[in-house]
């Protein structure tokens, strides 16, 4: 970024130079916009991995006869929170 504003000190022209400013920050927010979503993408993953998980144990309890209590309530969490 140095680089570039040294490059708009010696250029002669400023609507060049408001082009180039323009230029830079919508490159900068486009990395921006790309890693928010790497991030957003690496989260979501996360949810399905413990959605699963969480599936899982609900089956295990079922099938194991767990305390019907904490089956019961459980299940009514995982209800409850949509997966």
């Amino acid at each position: 970024m140095l680089l570039f504003l040294q490059r708009l000190q010696t250029n002669s022209n400023p609507s060049q130079d408001v082009d180039q400013v323009k230029k830079a920050f919508a490159r900068q927010r486009a990395k921006d916009l790309a890693e928010h979503a790497k991030h957003a993408l690496a989260k979501d993953k996360e949810i399905e991995n413990l959605q699963q998980k969480c599936r899982e144990l609900a089956n295990q309890l079922i099938t194991t006869g767990a305390n019907s209590t904490v089956q019961v309530s459980f299940i009514l969490h995982l209800k409850s929170i949509s997966i």
